[in-house]
């Protein structure tokens, strides 16, 4: 990424949302040349207003993945890592979005992978967090779960040179339009 950075030859700024905001966050502590960040929504579990993840739930997503099953390993997703609602993962099933959903089955295990240290339920050590010094917006909507917004509040609080936003009448859905005024903001 060092490289894609020199090459474009100007201040870089970087926005990650949901496990693409982990895969920020694990960049920017290798001190990767990056001006500022905002994350949206990382989906770490640091206390207990929603169940943890169990080993169960990452062995059983493997399982699904080698066992070549697209659609369990979606739902299983969904429903267990995400925390949606079985009634909302099978309303997902009838739409014409799961095609695509299950085309990328195989790649749930590296979202997974990403925030797997950081679902345990509890909160994050600030040790393994303090190489990263650059300003930092951590955003979530005020409409999501209870457990993602302390997760952000959680991540902020112990990030360096970090502030927290949460962003009014959005979920984890976010509407992009919302966030441009964030932007704008943070990145000016």
């Amino acid at each position: 990424m060092n490289k894609i950075i020199e090459e474009i030859g100007q201040e870089v700024y970087i926005y990650g949302i949901s496990s693409g905001g982990a895969l920020v966050l694990e960049a920017l502590k290798t001190g990767i040349q990056i001006k500022k960040a905002i994350i949206y929504e990382v989906p770490f579990i640091t206390d207990n207003s929603r169940e943890p993840l169990n080993d169960t739930y990452f062995n059983q997503l493997e399982e699904f993945i080698q066992q070549n099953k697209p659609s369990m390993t979606v739902k299983h997703f969904m429903n267990k890592g995400i925390g949606l609602n079985k009634v909302i993962v099978f309303m997902m099933t009838l739409m014409p979005t799961w095609k695509k959903l299950k085309s990328l089955y195989k790649t749930v295990i590296y979202d997974t992978m990403l925030i797997k240290n950081y679902t345990k339920g509890t909160k994050l050590i600030e040790k393994y967090w303090e190489k990263i010094n650059i300003p930092v917006c951590v955003v979530s909507g005020s409409k999501s779960e209870k457990w993602i917004q302390n997760s952000m509040k959680n991540l902020s609080d112990i990030l360096p040179n970090s502030k927290y936003i949460s962003l009014n009448g959005q979920t984890h859905i976010v509407n992009p339009k919302s966030l441009v005024p964030i932007f704008n903001e943070f990145f000016n």
